[in-house]
């Protein structure tokens, strides 16, 4: 018996150091984007700029893309909107508008935000069975034409806006296989615009594949590269939407609940990894 053996067999309790196995620690990769370190209080303030200025003009359709973004790119900073019930009339007003004028693109659109920013008031904007029947017509005909970019446009917004009938929806996984290639055409493309908008529309759909999107340095570099060109040209719309799904892309988790909210699981950043409670998922009104 070999000295090593020997050993062994006398003190089965002692472990030889050429036995062991060191794993070297995780480490966590840093997110991607996040709005309070890519952006940050100057980012953030530009945008409460513009919003004000479209609620002192009375422009309800600008002002409501600024207030969702903030609402979702900074959660933690309450946005005082500052409204009157006047203001949201006006709100109500233009929405008929787009109803009256059955302009399901823009109905869809501004139900969606009003929803998101002022959950508890669902109820004024009174939407239809009937309203639900003409998007699931305008989605099924994007479906059988193939258009998925209008097609998952619709689909998002019906799960949000009509969860009773989330399931009406029928994604199945041959609607995934056609959305997946052309988010690859839209990655080859390098128009980083689009592929950001169509990447959270998929995530949002699909969350088991949330792992199939393989997004990749290159391409948060391109979508980075879309941010500044926004920031650069001045173009803060561009920015607030574009600076918004890449928050959505970013998260561990993004789904939309059977009630029809947006959840959202946020990493916590390397400055708060010292704190032992583990991040809590957000819930917002999407």
């Amino acid at each position: 018996m070999s000295p090593q053996s020997l050993e062994s067999f006398l003190h089965p309790d002692r472990v030889g150091i050429g036995s062991l196995t060191i794993e070297n620690p995780k480490i966590e990769k840093e997110l991607p984007f996040d709005a309070e370190r890519d952006i940050g209080e100057e980012g953030r303030q530009v945008m409460l700029k513009e919003m004000k200025y479209y609620h002192t003009k009375k422009d309800w359709r600008h002002f409501v893309d600024y207030a969702m973004n903030l609402k979702l790119l900074f959660p933690q900073h309450q946005v005082e909107l500052d409204l009157t019930e006047q203001d949201w009339q006006g709100m109500l007003i233009e929405f008929e508008n787009y109803h009256a004028r059955n302009s399901v693109w823009d109905f869809a659109e501004y139900a969606m935000r009003l929803k998101y920013i002022f959950p508890n008031r669902q109820a004024d904007l009174c939407l239809t069975e009937e309203d639900w029947q003409e998007m699931q017509k305008i989605m099924e005909h994007y479906r059988t034409e193939k258009n998925w970019w209008e097609f998952s446009y619709y689909a998002v917004r019906i799960k949000l806006i009509f969860p009773q009938h989330q399931a009406d929806v029928g994604l199945t996984e041959q609607d995934w296989q056609e959305m997946r290639k052309e988010l690859d055409d839209h990655r080859t493309d390098k128009n980083w615009g689009f592929f950001t908008y169509y990447a959270i529309r998929l995530k949002l759909l699909f969350p088991q594949h949330q792992a199939e999107l393989d997004l990749t340095d290159q391409n948060w570099q391109g979508m980075q590269g879309q941010l500044t060109d926004d920031h650069t040209t001045m173009n803060w719309q561009n920015f607030a939407e574009q600076a918004s799904n890449m928050q959505i892309l970013a998260a561990d988790e993004a789904t939309i609940t059977p009630q029809g909210d947006l959840k959202i699981v946020m990493r916590k950043p390397k400055a708060d990894l010292h704190q032992e409670r583990p991040p809590m998922p957000v819930l917002r009104n999407f």
